[in-house]
């Protein structure tokens, strides 16, 4: 491309802005869309799990096939019959989808999650820090006195009738 085509192409967009402004704006949704796709496979597709030895992990169902269901999801007694039989396992843990209901504001929510057996987070290679149970339930601890006390003393300090005077 010589330099007279593209003096040529920028006079071209200089006189049509509202030509100049859809395409530069179609570039960038492209380039963004492509960006954003690509992240996500990347990060779903292509990207090892973050886990010890993630190509050792296997997921075990219970079908029920006399009522046509699949994945039904064992009972407890099931997976400790599992636990115990399976000489191919290292270890076995449950995760079971549970729902219930948030009913701490206005409208009652419904809420999704999951329970999962004691050795889980072992399992998956994950060690807690003993500090962690120590250190969150202080600074809760704290942060809860501390909003009692402050706003307490702060009470004490001003005489009644000037704390419910309105100006």
């Amino acid at each position: 491309m010589r330099m007279n085509d593209v003096r040529y192409c920028l006079r071209s967009l200089a006189r049509t802005p509202g030509f100049t402004a859809t395409v530069m704006l179609t570039l960038a949704l492209g380039i963004g869309a492509n960006t954003a796709v690509f992240s996500i496979v990347d990060a779903v597709l292509l990207r090892a799990l973050p886990f010890p030895h993630p190509e050792q992990l296997v997921r075990v169902v219970d079908n029920a096939p006399g009522v046509n269901a699949r994945d039904v999801g064992m009972s407890p007694p099931e997976l400790t019959d599992l636990q115990g039989r399976a000489d191919i396992f290292e270890s076995v843990a449950g995760v079971w989808p549970i729902d219930g209901n948030s009913t701490g504001g206005g409208r009652p929510e419904r809420i999704e999650a999951l329970a999962i057996s004691f050795n889980y987070f072992e399992l998956l290679g994950i060690i807690a820090d003993p500090l962690v149970f120590v250190a969150a339930p202080a600074a809760l601890l704290a942060t809860a006195i501390a909003a009692c006390v402050i706003p307490a003393r702060r009470a004490t300090r001003i005489h009644p009738l000037e704390a419910l005077r309105y100006e």
